[in-house]
C-alpha cells in the first residue's frame, strides 16, 4: 500500500473571471437583435445554446499539476462497480473532485462536512467525484462506500495518474471545478462545512 502523508496546511484560493465583449459595428449589433426578437417572436428556440454557454473559456495549464484559473487536467478512471467516469462527461455541472484515502485520518475527520455539504450541492446539480489517492483495493474502498454511506462515484487511482496529474500532495485535496472546466478553488488539508460553501460559491 502506498501512503500519502498529510501536509497539514490549508492552499490560498483565486477566483478569476474573464469577460471580453467585441462589437463589431452598430448595423451588426442591431441585425442580431432583431433575429434574436423574431425568433423569440415565434416561440422558437436554440437547443445548443445552453451546451455552447460552457464550452470552455479557461486558459491552458502551464506545467505540471492543476493550476487556480486553467482548465481542469481532464481524466478517466473506472468506479467501483468497473464503470468508466469521465471528468468531461460532467460539462454545464459544477464539480468538486475529492483526492482522499481510506487510511486517511484527516479524510475522516473531514467526510461528515462532505457529506452535509454534498446534500445541497448534488441537488442543486453539482458532481462529486471522489479519487482514491492512496492506491488502495477496490473492495476496500467498496466497503468504505457502504459502512460510510458515501454516495457519491469513488475512483481508485491505482496507478497515481490522476493524482500526479493535479499535483496531489497530501490528503484531503479538493478541487473545485466550475461548469465550463475552470479550476476555481483548490484547498489542501481538511474543510469544513463553511469551507466547502465558501468555495463552491459562483461554480
Amino acid at each position: 500500500m502506498t501512503t500519502k502523508t498529510m501536509i497539514g496546511w490549508n492552499a490560498g484560493t483565486t477566483t478569476v473571471t474573464t469577460a471580453t465583449v467585441r462589437t463589431t459595428t452598430r448595423r451588426f449589433g442591431l441585425a442580431v437583435l432583431a433575429l434574436g426578437l423574431a425568433l423569440a417572436g415565434a416561440g422558437l428556440h436554440a437547443p445548443r445554446a445552453a451546451h455552447a454557454a460552457f464550452r470552455t473559456v479557461c486558459a491552458p495549464n502551464i506545467g505540471a499539476g492543476a493550476s487556480v484559473g486553467g482548465c481542469a487536467p481532464t481524466f478517466t478512471l473506472a468506479d467501483i462497480q468497473s464503470r468508466a467516469v469521465a471528468l468531461a462527461h460532467y460539462r454545464g455541472h459544477p464539480v468538486l473532485i475529492n483526492f482522499w484515502g481510506v487510511g486517511c485520518a484527516y479524510c475522516a475527520q473531514e467526510l461528515p462536512d462532505l457529506k452535509g455539504f454534498a446534500t445541497a450541492f448534488l441537488h442543486r446539480g453539482g458532481i462529486i467525484l471522489g479519487v482514491n489517492a492512496w492506491g488502495e483495493p477496490r473492495g476496500l474502498i467498496a466497503s468504505y462506500a457502504r459502512t460510510r454511506g458515501v454516495g457519491w462515484p469513488l475512483l481508485p487511482d491505482g496507478s497515481g495518474a490522476v493524482g500526479s496529474l493535479y499535483a496531489v500532495r497530501g490528503t484531503p485535496t479538493n478541487v473545485f471545478v466550475d461548469r465550463r472546466g475552470v479550476i476555481r478553488a483548490i484547498a489542501v488539508g481538511p474543510l469544513t462545512l463553511a469551507g466547502f460553501q465558501q468555495r463552491a460559491q459562483g461554480l
